[in-house]
């Protein structure tokens, strides 16, 4: 122990040495964290303004008046379904307008705008633009060249084109189906007759 003690003494001083400044004051190095840096910082800014991020704080609270709803900071990326109860119980025309360009999906009653919603269209322009009317619906099918359920089908094409709920992202996905978010697709499934028009732009 007495041969170790001189070595261990020399190493306290060395580390003491190392860890102390001017007059036995701390030495504080002061290097930025990578977090901190430059090129992070723009990450950081570039995230914070992202789509992806203003999605997932977005306020859930849904407008009560349409003009205020198309207000919205993020529109037309929101997830938010707008729907006028008083228009959507009224009597009278109906039709359905697809935007592919701003994903997002109208009813029409008496030609004003009833709801408002998102839908996830055809990848690669896999979604075919034109004027289409509902063939039929089926609260429960399954498509035969995919094997997957389509719930609340409306169907616009005798090719498998049509309309229902599935996962909607913000951005084209499906194989050329128009999918619908449950809360939006379900109260238009109830909405709409056969035969109604659907334009597809």
């Amino acid at each position: 122990m007495r041969v170790l003690f001189p070595i261990l003494a020399l190493h306290a001083a060395l580390l003491l040495a190392a860890c102390t400044g001017v007059d036995g004051h701390a030495r504080v190095t002061r290097t930025a964290p990578p977090e901190l840096t430059a090129q992070n910082a723009l990450n950081a800014a570039a995230y914070y303004n992202s789509p992806e991020f203003k999605l997932r704080h977005e306020d859930p609270r849904v407008p009560a008046d349409y003009a205020e709803f198309k207000r919205i900071s993020i529109y037309p990326l929101t997830y938010k379904v707008w729907k006028s109860p008083a228009l959507m119980k009224a009597a009278g025309t109906r039709r359905v307008l697809i935007d592919l360009h701003i994903q997002r999906g109208f009813l029409y009653v008496n030609d004003q705008v009833a709801m408002d919603f998102p839908v996830c269209s055809g990848k690669e322009d896999g979604t075919p633009r034109g004027s289409y009317t509902v063939l039929e619906k089926q609260v429960h099918h399954v498509s035969n060249l995919y094997d997957v359920s389509m719930p609340y089908f409306m169907r616009l094409t005798y090719d498998g084109i049509g309309m229902h709920v599935g996962y909607v992202g913000r951005s084209p996905l499906s194989h050329g189906c128009i999918r619908i978010p449950r809360a939006a697709c379900i109260p238009l499934y109830n909405n709409i007759p056969t035969g109604t028009p659907v334009d597809v732009r």
